[in-house]
């Protein structure tokens, strides 16, 4: 994390400090050539000139937006991996099972929760519809903790909505209704969070750099939770499904912080602007 967030954007800071002194920057143009230089002008375009840019407009926000970015999706990234161990072996759903409610099933339900998260964007705005997204996996991780742990919160839930009748007549039992509603939850859930984050993401970028951002930006999503899953593997088979589903749950609360402070941050600086 440090060699691929923190250094680079130190450097672009650094970099952006220079240059408002005009300090280290050249006065006319240099025509020397070489691989050396070749590369490093390569790096200062595609890394540090689009991160000196967005640590510029964005000063000490860049920061939050970056902890934002980091954590969003931390709660599904750390544990996909385990999806197929924990689904085969653990609870042991046959793959056909497994196939039809994750791959058929659980595409349509992705669909549903792009499409919902597009609805919610326009209808109730950007920041209540990302606060969503970083509020409805979590909950999803605590779903899955049921899941593990024998599914009675799901079979209760099922009950109480007459899901379990519908299933019969359809012919799942019930040991597939909770395989069929977790996936459903989650599903509609990331579907939703990844339309929100994609559209904050846009907001954020700059025209000059937009492609260059966004794929640095959006990239980071999977960094703490692919750093991350050789401590999850360990800790699945340390403490169990259900604990560590919990634990990841609980650090929802980091996302929904960061949200919650780039939400602000952002109000700040639209009413800032109104006054000027």
């Amino acid at each position: 994390m440090a060699a691929t967030v923190f250094v680079p954007l130190i450097v672009a800071s650094v970099a952006n400090h220079l240059k408002a002194r005009a300090l280290g920057v050249l006065a006319i143009e240099d025509h020397a050539h070489g691989p050396s230089r070749t590369i490093a002008n390569h790096i200062y375009a595609a890394l540090v000139t689009p991160l000196a840019e967005l640590a510029g407009r964005l000063r000490a926000g860049v920061l939050v937006v970056l902890g934002f970015i980091l954590t969003y999706a931390f709660c599904y990234n750390i544990w996909s991996s385990f999806a197929f161990p924990f689904y085969l072996d653990y609870l042991h759903y046959t793959k056909d099972q497994v196939a039809f409610a994750s791959k058929i099933f659980g595409i349509i339900m992705t669909m549903f929760g792009i499409s919902l998260g597009g609805y919610l964007f326009l209808r109730i705005g950007r920041f209540p519809t990302v606060l969503l997204g970083a509020m409805l996996p979590p909950l999803g991780n605590l779903l899955y903790a049921d899941l593990a742990d024998g599914g009675h919160v799901i079979d209760a839930f099922a009950h109480v909505l007459m899901l379990d009748r519908l299933g019969g007549a359809l012919g799942a039992d019930a040991r597939m209704l909770r395989l069929l509603l977790a996936i459903v939850y989650e599903n509609i859930a990331t579907g939703l969070a990844g339309t929100a984050f994609v559209a904050y993401v846009s907001s954020v970028v700059s025209k000059r750099y937009t492609a260059i951002q966004y794929a640095l930006l959006s990239s980071l999503t999977f960094l703490v939770g692919t750093l991350g899953r050789g401590v999850a593997g360990e800790a699945f088979d340390t403490y169990g499904y259900g604990p560590v589903f919990r634990a990841t749950a609980l650090a929802g609360v980091v996302s929904v912080s960061f949200v919650l402070m780039e939400w602000v941050r952002v109000s700040r600086a639209e009413a800032r602007a109104v006054k000027k």
